[in-house]
C-alpha cells in the first residue's frame, strides 16, 4: 500500500463531500441500473400463473442455492466489500483531495480505476470489465428458467455490492474512509 492511502482523513469540506458523492452515487446508479434490469428476469422462473413460489424441483433447488450463496460471498463479499468498494471510496477521497477537471468529468469511472491508474489496475479493471460485458452477452442467449437462476446469484452479488458501496459512503460522510491502495499512477 502505498502513503496515499495512509494520508487520506476524513472529507474536510462541501467541495470534496460533492466530488466524493458524485463519484460514488454514479457507481450506485450504474448498479441500481443493472439491478432493475435483471431482476425481474432472475424472478421468472419463481412465478407461476403471476404467482410468486419458491417450490423448485430439487434438482433445481440445490444448485440454484449453491449458486447464490457463491455469488453471494465471491462477488458480494470478496469482490465488492473487501475489494472494490474501498478502493473506489479512496480513490474517490483521492480524487477530491486533487481533483482535476477532466478526471471530476468522469469521477464514477476514475474511481472503478478504468482511467487514472497503474498500468496493472487498468489492465485488472478494463479486464474484469470487458469478462462482465462477455458474460453478460452470453447469459441473454440462455433460455428461461436456466437464465433466471443465473441472474439470481448476480443479482444477489450485486445487491450485497450496492450495500456495501453505500454503507461505506454513509460512514465515509461520517469521518470513516477505508483503508486501501488507490493504484495511482
Amino acid at each position: 500500500m502505498n502513503d496515499a492511502a495512509h494520508s487520506l482523513g476524513p472529507l474536510r469540506n462541501a467541495q470534496e463531500r460533492l466530488i466524493v458523492s458524485w463519484a460514488i452515487l454514479g457507481i450506485m446508479f450504474i448498479l441500481a441500473r443493472a439491478l432493475a434490469r435483471l431482476t425481474p428476469l432472475a424472478l421468472q422462473p419463481f412465478l407461476e400463473d403471476g404467482e410468486f413460489s419458491l417450490a423448485l424441483p430439487l434438482t433445481h433447488a440445490i444448485p440454484v442455492a449453491a449458486w447464490v450463496l457463491l455469488n453471494a460471498y465471491s462477488e458480494g463479499y470478496r469482490g465488492f466489500h473487501r475489494a472494490f468498494v474501498p478502493r473506489v471510496v479512496v480513490r474517490a477521497v483521492s480524487l477530491a483531495r486533487a481533483p482535476r477537471w477532466d478526471l471530476l468529468l468522469l469521477a464514477p469511472v476514475y474511481a472503478m480505476g478504468l482511467i487514472h491508474a497503474k498500468q496493472r489496475r487498468l489492465l485488472i479493471s478494463w479486464t474484469v470489465l470487458t469478462g462482465i460485458a462477455g458474460l453478460v452477452l452470453a447469459v441473454r442467449r440462455l433460455d428461461q428458467p436456466l437464465r433466471g437462476y443465473v441472474d439470481l446469484g448476480v443479482v444477489v452479488g450485486l445487491f450485497g455490492g450496492a450495500v456495501s458501496l453505500l454503507v461505506t459512503y454513509l460512514r465515509l460522510l461520517g469521518g470513516s474512509v477505508p483503508s486501501a491502495d488507490p493504484d495511482l499512477p
